[in-house]
């Protein structure tokens, strides 16, 4: 059977905060499937392809760093901010190819695997359009991940609508169907459909996600639909 890697999704106590404002601190747990720390397993970091990399102003030669978890399975290690490098877990060849965040602090799990903390919507608040000109409006949404990056999402967030005689929706786009003014609020995000190597669709051979907490959503939208 191969081993299993568990990481835990909560930081149980907070490092402090490095005194080099070039680095980022990243910090976690590791423990095995029951529940047990994992300690001196070894956690390696390298530029991609062993070349030189710049960070900002900062050139990061080749070569690996090791850093080993303690007896309490605890992981620290500081980073530079905006390198990126390639993680190698304990006892798995596969590399994460990640971007150290422009943080103090960043937990271990929110950065290796970076899942969806909330949803925003880009457009007019309330939104008023016109049947004579559109009978469809489509919904720009973007996702904030744990790791502070952001991505677009297309036809990932299910939407409701709280008069299916005045528009209804499909995936992110609202059909028009009479004047009137009509709610839409956003009811779930499908994770299938974020882009390549956000969680919880990564690689399977590498880990196994429990889902993380439903994302902060938006506001419901106020469409005024006019003739």
């Amino acid at each position: 059977m191969a081993n299993t890697l568990s990481i835990v999704l909560e930081r149980l106590h907070a490092s402090a905060v490095p005194d080099d404002p070039s680095v980022c601190r990243i910090s976690g747990y590791v423990r095995s499937i029951r529940g047990q720390p994992l300690a001196k397993r070894t956690f390696q970091f390298s530029l991609p392809e062993n070349t030189f990399s710049i960070a900002g102003t900062t050139l990061l030669a080749p070569g690996r760093s090791e850093v080993r978890t303690d007896a309490n399975g605890f992981l620290q290690v500081d980073l530079l901010r905006g390198a990126e490098v390639v993680v190698y877990l304990p006892e798995l060849s596969a590399g994460l190819l990640r971007t150290v965040p422009d943080e103090a602090s960043m937990d271990l799990v929110a950065w290796l695997f970076p899942y969806v903390v909330s949803v925003a919507y880009s457009g007019d608040n309330p939104l008023t359009v016109s049947l004579a000109t559109d009978t469809s409006v489509p919904l720009t949404f973007t996702a904030t991940l744990s790791d502070g990056t952001t991505v677009d999402l297309v036809d990932a967030v299910t939407l409701e609508s709280d008069d299916l005689d005045v528009a209804q929706t499909t995936d992110q786009v609202v059909e028009l169907l009479s004047v009137g003014t009509v709610e839409v609020t956003p009811l779930s995000l499908d994770y299938t459909k974020l882009p390549t190597n956000q969680l919880p669709n990564f690689e399977e051979s590498l880990a196994t996600h429990v889902l993380p907490p439903d994302p902060e959503f938006f506001d419901p939208i106020t469409i005024i639909v006019t003739a």
